[in-house]
């Protein structure tokens, strides 16, 4: 887990109730192989990360700097995922089973999320 200044706080897990991002790979020295991808140093290695958010879960996503879990789901500024489109730039192949209001395209990995905001 980081926290919204990208500093370590925890390790999370992977369903998505602890931590926003997933270590992708882990470097002793020098940069990702990824270099445009996120990452934390954290006793001496370098972690590359990749966001990780699961559906239904809440979030705050800023405009820049690191997601964070959002400490209470449905207030102002935050986001709950409603769904997840792997390889997609834009919205279209969003759900339309449900409602969302707001989507977000990521390139590290190429990902879509569509978020209800609050």
């Amino acid at each position: 887990m980081v926290d919204s200044g990208g500093r370590f706080v925890a390790i999370g897990n992977c369903d998505g109730s602890r931590g926003t991002y997933q270590v992708n790979s882990v470097r002793y020295q020098g940069s990702c192989v990824d270099t445009e991808s996120p990452s934390i140093v954290k006793d001496g290695y370098r972690l590359c990360l990749e966001i990780h958010l699961v559906r239904e879960r809440c979030y705050v996503i800023p405009a820049r700097g690191w997601i964070t879990g959002a400490p209470r789901c449905r207030e102002a500024g935050t986001v709950s995922v409603v769904d997840i489109v792997a390889g997609a730039t834009d919205d279209s192949a969003c759900t339309r089973r449900y409602q969302w209001n707001k989507w977000y395209s990521f390139d590290h990995p190429r990902v879509v999320y569509c978020v209800m905001r609050y």
